[in-house]
């Protein structure tokens, strides 16, 4: 999610690459253009990030006994210009 991606990245050694993202509105997309782009031969997006999600939509809570894994994807959540982005992404990136 938005505020997770947002929250990890600041624990991150501060430099200006990291200023400048966590300044960006798009954050989960700029954290899911870094993984694409990586030398790692997988990159696993959750679908809250992709989607750019509050923390409503976590799917674990660590420490937690009950309540987790309860989030389900609503249907027809992908826009256009989303579908577009990801396919543009994933072919340049060759994933």
């Amino acid at each position: 999610s938005r505020a997770y991606a947002s929250a990890s990245f600041k624990l991150l050694p501060d430099n200006s690459e990291k200023e400048l993202l966590l300044q960006d509105k798009n954050i989960c997309r700029s954290l899911i253009e870094r993984a694409l782009r990586s030398r790692a031969n997988m990159a696993v997006i959750p679908m809250q990030d992709l989607l750019a999600l509050d923390s409503r939509a976590r799917m674990n809570r660590p420490g937690t006994a009950t309540g987790n894994w309860k989030w389900r994807m609503s249907g027809n959540v992908f826009t256009d210009e989303l579908i577009k982005w990801m396919k543009n992404l994933t072919v340049e990136t060759g994933r």
